[in-house]
């Protein structure tokens, strides 16, 4: 029997590990069923090996324990025939808008068709339905969504360009993310309550 639980030992770790390791790679190439190797989009044969991750979420300066603060990736060009995706300010705030939007039914699907216990008791605590309460979170990411718009390029496929911004959280294919990692706690509704009091006039 101990023999048995090595071995299951054994294949999980070397399951699990890959899977919650992350590897960022150099423009041009995504990470590889290999530990520590990038692959070349569309070219498998070309390898590479990865670099430093950035456009994560990062500790503010001090120290502080004050939540964590976004900073924008940036996403080099890997080609002369590159270009942005969105050239004009019209179709960046499309774009923008788009990714919000996607970001929101994504949201709204997943969290509260399959809403939890934790859940329920933030929709108690915000005083917002669990819609209007991934809305608002999803809202958050607007820094995110218009640094993907005017970022996003044509040489990448769609969901590398989001894994750019959004991977750090979760976001693997457009429209993925989890939102409530884009900004503060919402404001507890309780504490914008107020009561009013109406008052009816004495016959006279």
């Amino acid at each position: 029997m101990s023999y048995l639980k090595l071995v299951i030992l054994f294949f999980a770790s070397a399951v699990i590990t890959p899977a919650f390791a992350e590897t960022c790679c150099p423009p041009g190439f995504v990470p590889d069923f290999a530990p520590n190797r990038c692959v070349a989009i569309g070219m498998p044969q070309r390898t590479a090996a990865p670099v430093a991750c950035v456009g994560t979420n990062q500790r503010p300066p001090g120290g502080s324990s004050g939540g964590s603060v976004y900073v924008s990736p940036v996403q080099n060009a890997p080609g002369p025939a590159c270009g942005p995706s969105n050239t004009t300010q019209q179709w960046r705030d499309e774009a923008t808008n788009r990714c919000i939007s996607a970001l929101t039914g994504s949201a709204q699907f997943v969290a509260c068709f399959f809403e939890d216990d934790h859940g329920r008791l933030e929709d108690t605590r915000t005083g917002l339905s669990c819609v209007d309460r991934q809305a608002a979170l999803a809202h958050q990411c607007q820094k995110r969504c218009a640094d993907w718009a005017l970022n996003s390029n044509t040489c990448y496929d769609s969901d590398t360009n989001w894994q750019h911004f959004f991977g750090d959280i979760s976001g693997d294919h457009f429209g993925s993310a989890r939102v409530d990692l884009c900004g503060p706690k919402l404001r507890n509704g309780l504490n914008a309550i107020q009561k009013v009091r109406v008052r009816v006039p004495l016959m006279p």
